[in-house]
């Protein structure tokens, strides 16, 4: 029996010197990094000297002094790794980074009583996600 997650994503987050105030929809749009005309429907939270968070589309993206992290919760997420590989080599080429990190995470939905105090079923969702994080890589 497969188990679906409710929820599913990705996040990849990367560590240096960073300026967040470049990290813009149109920014991303310009260097053909995002789709054509996705910069236009993008929700800014914020752009800021010490922070820049916005969406669009499939991208939630948050930028700090420090902090770069990128995330999705759509399949495929082939492209996250492609838009933060193609961020760093073809314009950033030149930052420094101090770290990185590929976060992957699924959120199950435990309505059923008998299904959450099953030991062979929380048994069964153990393996799934083994089971998603190696496919993952």
């Amino acid at each position: 029996m497969r188990i679906v997650p409710e929820i599913s994503g990705m996040q990849i987050v990367l560590l240096g010197q960073f300026n967040p105030a470049i990290f813009t929809p149109a920014w991303f749009a310009h260097n053909k990094l995002l789709r054509e005309g996705l910069e236009k429907s993008a929700q800014v939270q914020v752009i800021h000297p010490q922070i820049a968070a916005f969406t669009a589309d499939w991208l939630h993206l948050q930028v700090t002094n420090e902090q770069f992290r990128a995330e999705t919760q759509q399949a495929p997420y082939a492209r996250l790794c492609e838009l933060v590989v193609r961020t760093f080599s073809e314009c950033f080429h030149h930052t420094p980074l101090t770290g990185f990190g590929i976060n992957r995470n699924v959120h199950f939905l435990v309505s059923d009583p008998e299904f959450s105090s099953s030991r062979s079923r929380s048994d069964e969702i153990i393996d799934h996600v083994m089971s998603l994080a190696e496919s993952e890589g």
